[in-house]
C-alpha cells in the first residue's frame, strides 16, 4: 500500500521563500524552488512540492514583495 503525499506546509514556504532570495542575493526561478524545498526540509522536489512553492513564489510577486527581473527573482 502507498502512502499519499502530505501537502507542503505552506505558512514555512512563504516564510523561508525571501530568507533563500535573500542568502543567494537573487536566483532565478528553478533555483528558488529547489532551494527553498530543501530549506523546508524536503529531499526532493517533486511536482507537489515544485508547484506549491511556485504558487507561493507567484503570490509574493503579485503582491510586491519579489521581483522579477528577467529570469531572476530578488527582493525588491
Amino acid at each position: 500500500m502507498m502512502g499519499h503525499a502530505c501537502a507542503p506546509p505552506l505558512r514555512e514556504i512563504r516564510l523561508a521563500v525571501p530568507h533563500v532570495v535573500e542568502a543567494q542575493y537573487g536566483l532565478p526561478r528553478d533555483a528558488l524552488l529547489r532551494e527553498t524545498a530543501q530549506c523546508s526540509g524536503f529531499e526532493r522536489t517533486g511536482a507537489l512540492i515544485a508547484d506549491a512553492i511556485g504558487d507561493v513564489v507567484d503570490a509574493l510577486i503579485a503582491q510586491g514583495e519579489l521581483r522579477q527581473s528577467g529570469p531572476q527573482l530578488a527582493l525588491p
